[in-house]
């Protein structure tokens, strides 16, 4: 009588009645012990599919493998339990990150996961290069220097002297999503916009001095105008995971603009004089 409840039981296991959930993604074998009558069950996560993920735009890709379920790997790794009379055995997933402009491995885990918990997903995206300038605006935007200064305005026919202050080398370290950037980056050029009636626009490789300008305007035409320096930048910054170094990376070129600086220009006009 008992093995025959047993084995009512058993299938009742396997179809998922009598109140015991089935775990998605598992496999639940069980056997009857004839001298009492108790139901032991093993119960086997099964292995989600293989994937490969790009990390935003970054040139790291996360990728899951599963391992074959063998009860002595799960053991080995720990990654099996007992809750009451049912043996779980979970799945084991090789877990890695690559630089795939490189080759190289980055990051390597074991991860097991028991029957009924998710697979293994990927991590955030690192920032990207539109995170790393809104983090760092305030440093990466140069301020333009005008003589005439833009309180006294332009005069047609006077040059206007336009320079910058070097920043130098510029380090900028920036924390996302468990991710960490530190950055240097410098100067590579340097783009003088002007609007208005007598517009123009210039590039120059440096910023200049006082003494020494990066450009030179001259306007020919009265009116408001305003004059802006758009500066690019281009380096490297160091990614870090969770603690763990990624790798060096490219970054930029980035162009990043001033506000404006309003200018107004006036005429001069000569007069001549009889004698």
């Amino acid at each position: 009588m008992i093995r025959r409840l047993a084995l009512v039981l058993i299938a009742l296991i396997g179809l998922g009645s009598v109140g015991f959930a089935r775990p998605a993604a598992a496999t639940r074998t069980c056997r009857v012990d004839e001298a009492t009558g108790i139901v032991y069950c093993v119960l086997v996560a099964n292995p989600a599919p293989d994937r490969a993920t790009p990390l935003g735009d970054s040139p790291i890709v996360w990728t899951r493998l599963a391992w074959t379920v063998d009860e002595d790997l799960s053991r080995g790794l720990g990654c099996i339990r007992t809750v009451g009379t049912t043996t779980e055995i979970g799945q084991a997933y090789f877990v890695f990150l690559t630089n795939t402009a490189t080759g190289e491995r980055l990051m390597t885990r074991t991860v097991c996961v028991m029957p009924g918990d998710p697979a293994p997903q990927p991590p955030p995206a690192p920032p990207t290069l539109g995170e790393f300038v809104l983090a760092a605006d305030e440093v990466l935007t140069l301020t333009p220097s005008l003589n005439p200064s833009a309180e006294f305005g332009g005069i047609t026919g006077l040059d206007t002297w336009l320079w910058c202050t070097n920043p130098g080398t510029v380090a900028v370290s920036i924390s996302l999503r468990g991710w960490t950037a530190d950055a240097t980056v410098d100067a590579v050029n340097l783009d003088w916009h002007v609007t208005g009636t007598d517009a123009k626009r210039t590039s120059a490789g440096a910023c200049g001095d006082q003494d020494d300008p990066a450009a030179t305007w001259q306007p020919q035409a009265a009116g408001d105008h305003a004059i802006s320096l758009a500066t690019t930048w281009a380096g490297s910054w160091d990614l870090t995971y969770q603690g763990t170094a990624m790798g060096t990376y490219t970054l930029g070129p980035v162009s990043v603009a001033s506000p404006a600086t309003a200018y107004p220009v006036d005429e001069f006009v000569g007069t001549l004089e009889a004698g």
